[in-house]
């Protein structure tokens, strides 16, 4: 009988003992079994329905249906015809413009800030400033210019560094304007800009150092022109050059014995320089347009 009771104060001593896992040990299943904790059911959104027509592979364009135009694409004083396909997402516009031996891309935002991408063998600007801040070379001010769409609409300006690694800015005209027809190329000699600016050790001399740029007449106002970009192209000052792209200027010639050019503080913008305000007064003599300045005489050609 003794033994018997023995026994039961045993194990009712041993059941007494028994405590249970800690909190620690329940809010961690798995830590002493084989459990282990069941993770959320996330799946990636997926769509099913994507565009036959889309290109999304491609940088930077949004993978909807593009519409389809025809325009002109101005290089180097050469106009182009090329195929246009505008991609439309919301706040912004993507054109994928490509022609002979010729592709690139563009986004232009609501505000009319041009952007280029990197694409077809051409680099955008921001891509080759960096690439130059990693060679530790200070990036010229032309890498810093933005691209632009024409207040009319009907021209976009836009600047990529070519395969050589020259900074370009080249046109793409989306419409003929109504108010302004091409006369084509022609030739600038400056005095504002060339006798004031040192450019890698190099000052130009104004007379030795003419260039060509690219001239437009009005169709409704007898005697007005316009250049396009006058600090760009072969000028010898363009990759110093931050203006805006498709920066215009005007010449009134209305009066033949007062011809007036500008003025324009935005022609030519350079960070590492005060402002240079470009414009005067002059004469047409023959088929060119002559300004007298304190720095020596400017001179636009009339295309012939």
């Amino acid at each position: 009988m003794k033994r018997i009771i023995y026994a039961c104060i045993i194990a009712l001593l041993a059941s007494c003992g028994e405590q249970p896992d800690s909190p620690a040990d329940t809010q961690r299943p798995g830590r002493d079994s084989t459990e282990t904790p069941q993770q959320p059911d996330i799946q990636p959104d997926i769509p099913t329905d994507t565009p036959t027509d889309s290109v999304a592979d491609e940088p930077g364009i949004p993978d909807v249906t593009p519409s389809h135009a025809r325009g002109g694409y101005i290089h180097d004083f050469v106009r182009s015809e090329v195929d246009i396909d505008i991609y439309e997402a919301e706040g912004e516009s993507v054109y994928a413009v490509r022609g002979e031996g010729f592709e690139c891309y563009l986004t232009i935002s609501a505000d009319g800030t041009v952007r280029t991408h990197d694409a077809g063998g051409i680099k955008s600007f921001a891509t080759a400033a960096e690439q130059q801040r990693r060679q530790g070379l200070w990036p010229d001010p032309v890498l810093s210019t933005e691209g632009s769409l024409s207040p009319d609409g009907t021209m976009i300006s836009f600047g990529y560094t070519d395969s050589g690694g020259k900074a370009v800015i080249d046109y793409l005209v989306l419409s003929d304007s109504e108010e302004w027809a091409d006369m084509g190329e022609t030739v600038y000699t400056d005095a504002w800009v060339l006798p004031h600016v040192t450019f890698k050790a190099v000052k130009y001399s104004p007379a030795e150092h003419p260039w060509r740029v690219w001239m437009q007449r009005s169709t409704v106002t007898p005697g007005l022109y316009r250049i396009i970009d006058l600090y760009r192209g072969a000028c010898p000052l363009s990759d110093a050059n931050a203006a805006t792209a498709g920066d215009i200027i005007t010449v009134d010639a209305s009066d033949p014995s007062h011809v007036v050019l500008g003025p324009s503080a935005t022609a030519f913008v350079c960070p590492d320089i005060e402002p240079l305000t470009v414009g005067g007064r002059g004469t047409a003599t023959g088929h060119s347009f002559v300004f007298d300045t304190p720095f020596g005489q400017a001179e636009i050609r009339l295309p012939k």
